[in-house]
């Protein structure tokens, strides 16, 4: 039996995570959510599997930005924002489920980062949008490294991988965004294929583990 903990999950692909976790019954699975009736709700009339338990929590107090503008304060609140949310809610997250993640049989730690946090896609494609959320999945992808770091020296062993879900210009191949049950899919294949003795600890890559991403 396994126990999944899977936050934001009003969001379509982490939705799609707990519907397809809640599959085997074997799988107890945790959804994190802000407001916990709607999605409740949702869960019941979607899926209806008896093994999710939504809990509601919220790993950081966003803060408000202000009306949009070239303010120098609004885009340190814009910064401040991204950074709470994806790197020290994700940070704070981990601390809280560590203890009950070294007492397992697993021992994973899965971040879904994002590939414009890579300095050479984001200069081959000249992708200067969305700073704030790539600079804030950039240091996600080193806080899941230092965890890795620290976790390696553990007698326990602890696995730790940053991932990534869509973007949409930069491999030729790509034929458009994928839907949510495929790319929930393809990242839980890897997510079971992970290993620390097969080398993905502290590891930044896709779900197709190569370049390009897509």
């Amino acid at each position: 039996m396994s126990s999944w903990v899977v936050t934001r999950v009003s969001r379509s692909l982490s939705f799609e995570f707990i519907r397809q976790l809640s599959k085997d019954p074997a799988n107890i699975v945790f959804g994190l959510i802000r407001d916990k009736v709607a999605v409740k709700s949702k869960v019941t009339a979607k899926i209806g599997q008896k093994n999710i338990h939504i809990i509601q929590a919220d790993t950081t107090d966003p803060i408000a930005l202000a009306a949009e503008s070239h303010d120098p304060n609004a885009l340190e609140q814009d910064m401040i924002k991204h950074f709470r949310v994806n790197t020290i809610g994700a940070v704070h997250l981990f601390n809280a489920f560590i203890p009950l993640i070294l007492k397992g049989r697993a021992k994973k730690v899965i971040a879904i980062s994002t590939g414009i946090s890579d300095p050479k896609i984001t200069l081959k494609a000249d992708i200067y949008q969305a700073a704030s959320y790539a600079i804030s999945k950039a240091a996600l992808n080193i806080a899941i490294a230092k965890f890795s770091a620290l976790y390696q020296t553990e007698e326990e062993g602890q696995l730790a991988i940053a991932m990534f879900g869509k973007f949409k210009q930069y491999s030729p191949t790509f034929q458009g965004p994928i839907k949510p049950e495929h790319s929930a899919k393809s990242v839980l294949a890897l997510v079971k294929k992970a290993t620390v003795d097969s080398g993905y600890t502290g590891v930044f890559l896709s779900h197709t583990e190569s370049k390009p991403y897509l």
